[in-house]
């Protein structure tokens, strides 16, 4: 099966479960952390199937509507689903590998990654850098669905300061090696950026 018709099968599929998920943890976030992973898999010669990048980046926030546990969640579900796509595409190590990587996506994880796959993704998760606008976007979406009576000025406010909590240079997120090795200079230069949004706001 190629990778088209891949992802049309879990599109088709697993549309309807994404809906209870914010927005800003949708499709758009899933093919964004594919595209990624792409870019980086082949910058570095990592060799990786395309089938598992995109199993890992299309299923990592399934469970996004939780924002406690959802990455353990996405790894038990991985681990004991029947579902005929997962048990029809990947043989049991090759799911254990997206599990594992489900688990270790978060920008918060901070321990040893169980394999070059996991940083992978976890990288990818970053997404590409440099479009401010896209993760502000992002961030203001959350916000519109978790907190639907706050104010239009308060949610922009509110997703400024988490940018600069999470992806400013004294931010938590994580941004693994093999992120920095293909975007190193970027990044910097998009830290920067959210330096001067987040003083914009002060």
């Amino acid at each position: 099966m190629n990778i088209d018709q891949l992802r049309a099968d879990i599109i088709k599929a697993f549309g309807p479960r994404w809906e209870i998920n914010d927005k800003a943890h949708r499709r758009e976030h899933f093919e964004d952390v594919f595209q990624c992973g792409m870019h980086i898999n082949d910058k570095l010669g990592l060799n990786y199937e395309p089938k598992l990048i995109l199993f890992a980046a299309y299923f990592h926030d399934l469970f996004a509507w939780s924002r406690v546990n959802h990455h353990e969640m996405a790894f038990h579900w991985m681990t004991t689903t029947d579902d005929p796509l997962i048990i029809g595409n990947l043989n049991p190590s090759e799911t254990m590998l997206v599990a594992w990587a489900c688990n270790q996506h978060r920008a918060s994880f901070n321990g040893s990654f169980k394999g070059p796959f996991c940083e992978l993704i976890n990288s990818a998760d970053r997404g590409f850098p440099g479009n401010i606008s896209a993760m502000l976007d992002r961030a203001i979406k959350y916000r519109e669905h978790k907190f639907p009576d706050m104010g239009r000025d308060e949610r922009r406010v509110g997703a400024i300061k988490h940018l600069h909590e999470k992806f400013g240079f004294t931010g938590y997120a994580r941004y693994p090696a093999m992120y920095t090795n293909v975007f190193g200079v970027e990044l910097e230069q998009q830290r920067a950026e959210i330096n001067d949004l987040y003083k914009g706001i002060r």
